[in-house]
């Protein structure tokens, strides 16, 4: 049970997305320019051909090695497959060939913040703001990186100055939440999962926030309810059965807790894997 708690308060803190690349399509005027192959990357990404696009943009930095907008492209696509270290050189090299370009760095921070390269995030980041100082998603995902180098009085600032800019922002009031319940402030988070429950009711993220926060106060029950509510709004997401399964397993109620990390398994929760093995009994074959 002891090892369940450990990992049940590490509930992963999630950026928003930086779009990069454009969803509108493109007509290819000509086959054999740089800016050309380009574009028509930009559209094949708009349709989830990650792989064709891929080519198109290998084929531009072929022709013309000089354009930062063509790393910076290739570089996305690779963040979109979840291959960071691989996005990081191209997101170098846009950068190098110029350093004013704001969304190459929100990407590589982003990039950063995923390989847990927290102190480079928030220097990329920062450099954001300097320039883009009322860009709230910049403010969110530096907080975020605060979080984790377990600053929360820095991530709060950084969550407040983006709730001041968007008062909307439902995964801000979250994730702002997290750093009150890591702070020791219970109920300033419960407010804030409240609040950004209430502004988008429909998304699994406050419900697994606050159910994790419920869970590290040792409110199983609430907790469970919560996770319940993720479930059911998204049942594809493989964390809410695999943070519910832990929850679980905290109460000894073992045979949910297996059945959710199956769950959790099949959807590609690498996690779970381990903790089939150590707390599940094998399954008889039928």
């Amino acid at each position: 049970m002891k090892a369940f708690l450990a990992i049940l308060f590490s509930l992963p803190l999630v950026l928003t997305a930086q779009p990069s690349l454009p969803s509108d399509s493109v007509i290819l005027h000509d086959q054999w320019t740089a800016a050309a192959h380009f574009d028509t990357g930009k559209a094949l990404v708009a349709r989830g051909l990650l792989a064709e696009a891929t080519i198109h943009f290998n084929t531009a930095i072929a022709l013309d090695s000089s354009d930062a907008l063509y790393y910076n492209a290739r570089a996305s696509v690779k963040g979109l497959v979840k291959n960071y270290s691989a996005s990081l050189p191209d997101y170098d090299k846009a950068i190098a060939l110029d350093s004013t370009l704001i969304k190459a760095y929100f990407n590589r921070g982003s990039a950063r913040y995923f390989l847990k390269d927290f102190a480079g995030c928030i220097d990329d980041l920062s450099r954001v703001i300097k320039d883009t100082p009322k860009d709230a998603e910049a403010y969110h995902d530096r907080g975020c990186a605060w979080m984790g180098l377990n600053e929360y009085k820095r991530a709060i600032k950084d969550f407040d100055l983006a709730i001041e800019l968007n008062p909307t922002y439902a995964r801000a009031y979250s994730n702002r939440g997290q750093a009150h319940t890591y702070n020791g402030d219970d109920l300033k988070a419960t407010l804030d999962y409240d609040r950004g429950i209430s502004l988008d009711p429909g998304h699994a993220f406050g419900y697994l926030s606050r159910g994790w926060s419920r869970a590290y106060n040792k409110r199983f029950a609430a907790a469970i309810k919560d996770y319940d509510r993720a479930v059911d709004l998204d049942p594809q997401n493989a964390r809410s059965y695999y943070l519910r399964a832990l929850v679980e397993q905290a109460l000894d109620h073992t045979a949910a807790a297996c059945e959710d990390l199956h769950k959790a398994a099949t959807l590609g929760d690498q996690g779970a894997y381990e903790k089939i093995e150590q707390y599940c009994p094998p399954q008889s074959s039928r």
